[in-house]
This record gives structure tokens, C-alpha cells and sequence, in this order.
């Protein structure tokens, strides 16, 4: 009768975790990848949790305990967010304890295969995962490039409908000039055309914005910004909403200010009466 061995365990267990690769390697054959295929904060939480009790039942002035613990404090940190509470956003102590883990009570003791297995598995993971980047179509439709409008951007290949939203931004600094503001999304916008953004927050929607909607469209209409406003914003909702993925300043730009220019990716507005 087949005895499973101890050590080989955590080989299974890690295999276990990746079984959605075939969830994820389907999504991508029909172009409608769903993140949270291999997005699993829980496990990550599950790691976070054995380590801080693995360095628990072994403390010790030894170097790599002491390396350990400045590491998980610091994957909680990256954990402290209202979008993605989770310590996988720095993932390197969670895969140290479970070598330890493996390690110390699997006793897996050639620790070089099991962390090159990992290591294969996880950059197969990614590999398959980035063929649709977060917010954009597939890889292969990354075809097109804006480094001859912002040089910023030179080395970055985006799709068709980003780079004529770009070619659009770029035309409206050019016809309104350096005082103005997209809203609620296209952070970095700023920096591209080399200009000073009239408010000190980049991506502006209700989460962000921190209940200081107010002063920041006052402060918009003191300095008589001109606002490009998406017409097709990601991620962000532009309604009479108080949700915190909804933009109330550019909602209430939209609803009391005077729309002075209309694109295919853009709503122009100014100060003013309808």
C-alpha cells in the first residue's frame, strides 16, 4: 500500500495552490482572464499567520530569525490598504516560512529542489498571468507606443485605444495650455506634459479624495482649472454616489460646470454656468 512520506508534502500542498492554473490558462484562451482566478489573498493570509507562529515557537538572536521578523513586519505593512488587504503585496517572508516550515517539521532537507520547484511553478503562474495585463487586452495587442508624444512613455507599449486617448490628452494641453486637470482617473498626467497639478492628488475618487471633495473642487475653481474629464474612466464611476469608487468631484464638475469641448475620450469643462 502507498505511504505518502512526510517530506514530500509540502510539494504536494504548493501544487494543491496552483491548481487554478487551469482555470486561468481557459480564461486566457476565451481573452476573458478573471484575476481572482490566481489572486488568492487567503492563502497569503494563511502563510502570514504560520510564520508569525513559526517565528513564535522559535525565537532567537540567530540571524535569520531576526531577518524573519523585520520581513513580516513588513509584509503586514504592505498588507495596511483599503484595495488589497492582503500580504501577498510583499510575499517574500510568507515563501521563507514555508521553507522553514517544510524544513523544520516536513523534514524536507534538500531545501535547493524544493525552492527551485517553487520558483518554476511561480514563474509559470506569472508568465501565464501577464499575458493580460491588469486593465488592458492581451500582450499580443500591445502594439503601439506614445514615446514620440511623451518621451516619458518612450519604452512602454500600450494598445490602440490608449494611445489615441494619449494623442487626445496631449492635443488638449497643447489648445488649453498647462492649467488643467483629468478627472477622475490618468494619474501621472502631470508629469508627462511637465506641468504642476493644480491639486495635490493625482487619482481623484472618494476613497482617495478622504470626505475633502469640497476644498479640492474649491481649490479647482479658484485657480480656474480647466478639467478633462473621461468619458470612459476604469475602475472609477463618475455618479451621484458617496461608494468609494465613485468620483464626486468630477460628478459635480459635470453636473455645474460648463462643458466647453467634447473628444472621442474626453469631456472638456470650465468654470462657469450651463
Amino acid at each position: 500500500m502507498f505511504k505518502l512520506k512526510r517530506n514530500v508534502i509540502p510539494y504536494f500542498y504548493f501544487a494543491f495552490l496552483l491548481i487554478p492554473i487551469t482555470e486561468l490558462i481557459n480564461s486566457l484562451s476565451n481573452r476573458n482572464i478573471d484575476y481572482n482566478i490566481f489572486f488568492n489573498e487567503n492563502t497569503a493570509k494563511i502563510f502570514f499567520i504560520i510564520t508569525c507562529f513559526l517565528i513564535l515557537a522559535n525565537l532567537s538572536r540567530k540571524k535569520e530569525w531576526i531577518t524573519l521578523i523585520f520581513l513580516i513586519f513588513v509584509s503586514w505593512c504592505a498588507s495596511i490598504s483599503w484595495g488589497y488587504q492582503t500580504p501577498v503585496l510583499f510575499s517574500t517572508p510568507l515563501i521563507f516560512g514555508f521553507l522553514f516550515v517544510a524544513n523544520k517539521y516536513f523534514a524536507v532537507i534538500k531545501m535547493n529542489y524544493l525552492t527551485i520547484y517553487i520558483l518554476l511553478f511561480a514563474a509559470f503562474t506569472y508568465f501565464l498571468a501577464y499575458q493580460k495585463p491588469y486593465c488592458n487586452p492581451s500582450r499580443h495587442k500591445l502594439n503601439y507606443s506614445v514615446g514620440n508624444i511623451f518621451p516619458k512613455l518612450r519604452f512602454i507599449k500600450i494598445s490602440k485605444e490608449t494611445h489615441d486617448k494619449y494623442v487626445e490628452l496631449s492635443e488638449l494641453h497643447k489648445k488649453y495650455g498647462d492649467n488643467f486637470k483629468t478627472l477622475p482617473g490618468m494619474p501621472l498626467t502631470s508629469y508627462l506634459t511637465n506641468t504642476i497639478s493644480p491639486i495635490n492628488i493625482d487619482w481623484v475618487f472618494n476613497t482617495e479624495t478622504n470626505n475633502q471633495n469640497a476644498a479640492i473642487i474649491k481649490i479647482l475653481e479658484k485657480k480656474k482649472t480647466v478639467v478633462f474629464l473621461e468619458k470612459y474612466p476604469q475602475l472609477i464611476t463618475v455618479t451621484n454616489s458617496d461608494s468609494k469608487f465613485n468620483s464626486s468631484v468630477a460628478y459635480y464638475v459635470k453636473m455645474n460646470w460648463m462643458k466647453i469641448d467634447s473628444t472621442k475620450y474626453f469631456q472638456v469643462y470650465k468654470v462657469g454656468n450651463l
